[in-house]
């Protein structure tokens, strides 16, 4: 786009040089024919339109453009914020896991935290804890480790 800008602003520049030399030495010489001056006349009114349209077009164009980069902050901003909710949404179960651990360890007590009949099937299965292998203290610290990891 900027291209083809720059190649119809080389065009407008080059129609206003060739105008402005014949318009300058007319000012001076008499005209030939009766119409010659109306007819330049016509040509100036028409280039004077021309470069206000030009310089219209360019205005739009600094508007567009400034459109632009706000439409790529909003983009960047609604990627940010899709990963932030994902990471949100990850945190949140870590700390719904580690909530319902602990409810299980205050309701029936330390030995029974890690029975798998009693923690959620979804819980036990994200941290490939189905057995009932190991100690409380070893499930506590999965459970942590899965917090922090998402925390961060």
């Amino acid at each position: 786009m900027d291209e083809k800008l720059s190649f119809v602003e080389t065009g407008i520049k080059s129609i206003t040089e060739t105008l402005n030399l014949p318009l300058n030495s007319s000012m001076t010489a008499v005209p030939s024919t009766a119409g010659g001056f109306d007819d330049r006349a016509v040509i100036v009114r028409k280039h004077t339109a021309l470069l206000t349209e030009w310089e219209t077009v360019q205005k739009e164009i600094q508007v567009l453009r400034e459109e632009l980069k706000e439409d790529k902050w909003l983009t960047v901003f609604r990627t940010v914020t899709d990963q932030a909710d994902g990471m949100m949404s990850s945190l949140e179960k870590a700390v719904n896991r580690c909530q319902d651990f602990i409810w299980q360890v205050h309701r029936k007590g330390i030995g029974s935290a890690e029975d798998p009949h009693t923690m959620s099937q979804t819980s036990l299965v994200s941290l490939g804890r189905i057995d009932n292998k190991g100690t409380t203290f070893e499930f506590f610290s999965l459970l942590l480790d899965s917090y922090e990891a998402k925390k961060k």
